[in-house]
């Protein structure tokens, strides 16, 4: 027993245990996880968050059991709070609604051994602190957090007039994800968004606008899409456009 608390002494008192976040919307060479500090994350994105302890110099992560019993995510003034899983990592999910280009969300994540009573409640859909002078505060293990930087994506392409004229009535955008998911999208009307086209200009080109939504798009590089529209003959005329989703 003696050795044990020995052990657990040496997380708290000399600070090799640290907290590591990574989201799913930053660049990274190691996978889908990103732990860079700065990341880009698309308007109305459902980002997720894992949030991991490590011990200095050491790759494996720790074992949570009997260190930390849940972590808070903070971001946007909204509480998010997870138990671990069965590999001792928190994972959050968050959709970035309400946010707008080029601002800057912090995001921060806190794991907590509790001591007694848990800090928080959540009742009838609002956290509520429990303050009791009978209990310690739960205890804060460790913290990490990262900055999204908000941005839309944007298509915008300019090709020649054709010399036969188009239909453009048959006009369709089709986004193609990495995983292959496919979104087709039709020209803009009342009841029915999509891509603007104008054009032919002065100078004979057409001009094709569109800014899609966040899962319509890769999370990170760029995202791939297609202007396909009929000429008045029938045949097909199909322009590649790539388009950056940082």
């Amino acid at each position: 027993m003696w050795i044990a608390s020995l052990g657990a002494m040496s997380f708290c008192h000399f600070g090799c245990m640290y907290g590591s976040l990574a989201c799913d919307t930053g660049s990274s060479e190691q996978g889908a996880w990103s732990v860079a500090p700065l990341q880009h994350a698309h308007v109305g994105e459902n980002i997720a968050l894992s949030f991991i302890l490590r011990q200095q110099f050491q790759q494996n992560r720790i074992d949570v059991l009997g260190i930390a019993d849940y972590a808070v995510a903070n971001i946007l003034e909204e509480r998010i709070e997870v138990g671990p899983d069965i590999n001792s990592a928190f994972l959050f999910t968050h959709r970035l609604a309400g946010v707008k280009p080029g601002q800057v969300v912090a995001v921060e994540v806190a794991a907590h051994q509790t001591r007694g009573s848990k800090d928080y409640m959540k009742i009838r859909g609002t956290w509520r602190r429990s303050v009791s002078a009978a209990e310690e505060p739960d205890e804060l293990v460790a913290r990490d957090s990262i900055k999204l930087r908000i941005y839309q994506s944007k298509i915008d392409y300019r090709f020649a007039k054709p010399q036969v004229d188009l239909d453009w009535s048959t006009a369709r955008l089709v986004i193609t994800k990495s995983d292959e998911k496919v979104s087709t999208v039709f020209m803009d009307r009342p009841a029915r968004p999509g891509f603007t086209m104008n054009g032919p200009d002065q100078n004979g080109y057409y001009r094709i606008q569109y800014f899609p939504l966040a899962d319509q798009v890769n999370k990170t590089g760029t995202t791939r899409a297609a202007l396909k529209v009929l000429d008045v003959n029938g045949l097909e005329q199909s322009h590649e456009i790539e388009f950056d989703t940082p």
